[in-house]
This record gives C-alpha cells, structure tokens and sequence, in this order.
C-alpha cells in the first residue's frame, strides 16, 4: 500500500467497523463484509481490494469467494457490475465503506433471482447411500 489516501481510508475503516464481526480486514488493502446470516441461501460476501493506485483506479470487486457458491452466477455477475458501476462514480475518492453501504441499502434488489433454498439439496445419508450401491454393483 503506497498511497497516503489508501493509509487514511484504511485508518476510518478500522475505526467504522471495530467490533462489527460481518466485516474482515484481509491485509492492508483487501477487505470482505459478510451481508446476511450464515446458513442463509442469500448471504453471501463482497470482497474489495485496492490496486496500487487506489482511489486514482477503481477497485477490484471479487465474489468468486468459496463462502458464495451457492450464489447463482447471475447474482455474483451483477452485484459485482453493480459495484463497479458505483465505484466509477466515486472514482478518486475513499470508497470501500460507501460501496459496502450500497450493497446494504439495495441488498433485496441484489438477491431478488437468488433462490431462497439451495437449487440442488441432497442428505449426507443419500450420498452415502448412493455410493454404497455403485460400490455394490460394481463388486457384481
């Protein structure tokens, strides 16, 4: 992290979200917030990082993160636009707390084509089963 703008923005995040857990510093210049409940088929995590010459550039949006498989591709693909096309607006300005605070202020219109369950569910005791009886007619 080079900028002395990156070093102040990252000094007022510490400060916004001391002791809110949905937030996570990942190094000096990646950060996650968590938006909705864990087990819940719509939460899911935005991560920002900045590239070196943050805010003069815009961020690097990323929802390719293990915490949001679930998510349908289409709902990863749009809130990531959706976040890009906020960011152009704030370039050269501190921005990763207004763009975490847009996605809170529009959370249902981002996840209204997310499935409330799992598109596919499937037991641990069918799967288990499942492979007992291809072991089965494979032993045949």
């Amino acid at each position: 992290m080079s900028s002395e703008s990156q070093q102040e923005e990252l000094e007022v995040l510490k400060s916004i979200y001391d002791g809110d857990d949905a937030f996570k510093q990942m190094s000096d210049s990646v950060f996650h917030y968590k938006f909705g409940e864990d087990g819940c088929n719509k939460s899911f995590i935005v991560e920002i990082s900045w590239p070196s010459n943050y805010p003069e550039e815009l961020p690097v949006i990323n929802m390719e993160l293990f915490y949001n498989k679930h998510l349908v591709t289409g709902v990863k693909e749009s809130i990531k636009s959706s976040l890009l096309q906020q960011a152009s607006d704030l370039i050269g300005m501190s921005m990763t707390f207004s763009l975490f605070e847009w996605v809170k202020d529009n959370l249902n219109t981002l996840i209204t084509v997310q499935p409330d369950t799992p598109l596919v569910q499937q037991s641990v005791s069918e799967i288990y089963y499942s492979f007992i009886s291809a072991d089965f007619i494979l032993l045949l």
